[in-house]
C-alpha cells in the first residue's frame, strides 16, 4: 500500500491510472525498458562527457568565478561498452563523510585554514555550479547527494560522480522556473503560478488556460506551512519531515488544476530536495553567509549572461 500511495504521489492519480490500465504484456516492457535503460552505461557515458563539456566551456562558470570549482571523472571512452564504464579514479572523502565527521564535532572551527572551513567553502561553492547547470549548462546533476560528492583536499575541488540519473532542462521549462525563483526574491507569490502558466502555454503541446488565481488559493495555505519550516533559512537544522509532505500534497493541488508536471521537472524537485539537506552543512552565521556570497555571484552572472531573459 505505501508503495503504491507514494506511487501515486510522484505520478499522479491520472498516469498511475492510465499505467496500470495497460495490459501486463505492455506494463512489463514499460518496466523492462526502463531497467534496462539505466543499466545502460552509455548513457552515463553520454551524460558524464556532456557535463564535463559544460564544466570546460561554460562562460556563465568563468564569469562567476566558478571555473574548475567542480570536476567530473575522465572517461576512458575505449574502455566502456553497454556494460562498462571505465573512468579516472577520484581520490578524496565523500561529503557524506565529512559531513557525520562535522556534525559529531564538539568545537567550532577557529581558523579560515581549518580542514572543516575549506570543505566547506569547496562545496559553497560546487552547490553553486550544481545551480547553474540546471539553468545553462542544458544537462543536470539529478542525483547529487552527499554521496556523490567527494572533497579533493589537494586541490580543494569537488567532484561529482555517477551520471547515472540526469536532467535536461528545455527552454520553455526553464523560462518557467526562473519566474518561480524571482518570486522567491521579489515576494512575489504571483509569479509562482505565473511559472507554471509559463510552462503550459509554451511547451511543445500547449495544454488549456490555467486559472492561476484559483492555483493561487489552493497553494497559498501549503505555501504558508513551507514558511514555517523552510530549510533556507534554517541554518543547521536538519529538514523537517513535512517538508516533503508539503511538496506531495502541492503535486497533488497541481494535478486538479490541470498541471501536468513532465519528467524534467520532478527531477528538479528531486535535486531541491537534495539541496535542502545540503543546507544543514552550513551550521554557522558565517558559513551560511559564505554560501549565500557564492550563489549570489552565480545568479549574477547567469544574469549579466542571459540579460534578455
Amino acid at each position: 500500500w505505501l508503495v503504491a500511495r507514494l506511487t501515486d504521489l510522484i505520478l499522479g492519480p491520472a498516469l498511475v491510472s492510465d499505467f496500470l490500465s495497460s495490459s501486463l504484456e505492455t506494463t512489463i516492457g514499460q518496466l523492462r525498458d526502463s531497467i534496462l535503460a539505466e543499466c545502460d552505461l552509455r548513457t552515463e557515458l553520454s551524460n558524464l562527457q556532456s557535463f564535463r563539456a559544460w564544466l570546460s566551456e561554460s562562460a556563465v562558470l568563468r564569469t562567476a568565478r566558478l571555473s574548475g570549482c567542480v570536476i567530473a571523472p575522465e572517461p576512458v571512452e575505449h574502455a566502456c561498452a553497454a556494460g562498462v564504464l571505465t573512468m579516472q579514479a577520484i581520490r578524496g572523502s565523500l561529503i557524506s563523510e565529512l559531513s557525520d565527521a562535522a556534525a559529531s564535532a564538539t568545537a567550532e572551527p577557529d581558523s579560515s585554514d581549518n580542514d572543516d572551513v575549506r570543505w566547506k567553502r569547496a562545496l559553497s561553492k560546487a552547490l553553486s555550479v550544481a545551480a547553474l547547470s540546471i539553468v545553462d549548462g542544458g544537462l543536470f546533476h539529478a542525483d547529487l547527494h552527499m554521496g556523490n560528492m567527494i572533497y579533493c583536499a589537494e586541490t580543494e575541488q569537488i567532484a561529482f560522480i555517477d551520471f547515472g540519473v540526469c536532467g535536461r532542462m528545455p527552454p520553455w521549462l526553464r523560462g518557467a522556473l526562473l519566474l518561480q525563483a524571482l518570486s522567491f526574491v521579489t515576494g512575489e507569490e504571483e509569479l509562482l503560478v505565473e511559472g507554471f502558466a509559463y510552462a503550459m502555454h509554451n511547451r511543445p503541446d500547449p495544454t488549456a488556460h490555467l486559472d492561476t488565481a484559483a492555483l493561487m488559493a489552493a497553494l497559498r495555505p501549503l505555501l504558508q506551512q513551507f514558511e514555517a519550516i523552510n530549510p533556507t533559512k534554517r541554518g543547521g537544522a536538519d529538514v523537517d519531515p513535512a517538508v516533503y509532505r508539503i511538496i506531495a500534497q502541492g503535486q497533488l493541488v497541481l494535478h486538479e488544476h490541470g498541471v501536468q508536471l513532465p519528467h524534467e521537472f520532478a527531477l528538479f524537485i528531486k535535486t531541491a530536495v537534495f539541496a535542502a539537506q545540503h543546507l544543514t552543512i552550513f551550521r554557522t552565521e558565517n558559513e551560511l553567509s559564505m554560501l549565500t556570497t557564492d550563489l549570489s555571484w552565480a545568479a549574477g552572472a547567469f544574469t549579466f549572461s542571459n540579460r534578455d531573459e
